[in-house]
């Protein structure tokens, strides 16, 4: 955060759909299911409309 100051405002929006119960079910996804994180990563971005 230092070296890069404004990436806190860029990160800003995301703690609203990251909070804990999120982060435990898109780890679950990764350690159980197997799933690859970019790939849990994508589908949950995607999801909020975040990205195509």
């Amino acid at each position: 955060m230092d070296e890069y100051p404004k990436i806190r405002e860029i990160l800003k929006p995301l703690t609203l759909y990251l909070n804990e119960d999120i982060i435990i079910r898109l780890n679950y996804l990764v350690d159980f299911e197997g799933i690859e994180p970019k790939i849990v990563a994508r589908k949950y971005l995607q999801g909020l409309g975040l990205i195509e």
